[in-house]
């Protein structure tokens, strides 16, 4: 299943990012990355930037314009406080990603009831997202 597939590969990334450093943020930079430490006997540089513009653009068709991008985090006592802001520390880097004029990037934090929420429809900047993301999700774990 894509999503689990999807699921599996960021966990792995996230654990083994100190020993491999940070994925970029720029898509050239994420092509060499995934060549080097994904993809390194099958794939070839430029398949990786190919194909997320292929994605784009396929999306951007299919939604007149823009995508919508909801992120949702556990913010249950039960998952710890050091792993919930290695979670926004995610999800900040995630949002940063996306260009604003091209994405609607939201947020939901939710532990008993959701607790937090940043709307898919705002007037943020890519900074200011990136600011709320770190308030509403600290004031957001329970």
């Amino acid at each position: 299943m894509p999503f689990y597939s999807g699921l599996a590969a960021c966990i792995h990334n996230e654990l083994t990012r100190q020993s491999r450093g940070p994925i970029p943020s720029d898509v050239e930079g994420q092509d060499l990355w995934w060549h080097n430490w994904y993809n390194p006997r099958k794939g070839r540089i430029g398949d990786f930037e190919a194909r997320v513009q292929e994605l784009l653009e396929e999306d951007l068709r299919k939604t007149s314009g823009k995508i919508d991008i909801m992120m949702v985090v556990d913010g249950s006592q039960n998952i710890g406080k050091t792993a919930f802001k290695i979670a926004l520390d995610s999800v900040e880097r995630l949002a940063g990603i996306f260009d604003l004029d091209e994405a609607h990037v939201g947020m939901i934090v939710y532990s008993f009831y959701i607790s937090t929420t940043i709307s898919l429809m705002h007037n943020l900047t890519s900074e200011e997202l990136k600011r709320e993301i770190r308030k509403h999700g600290i004031s957001g774990w329970r």
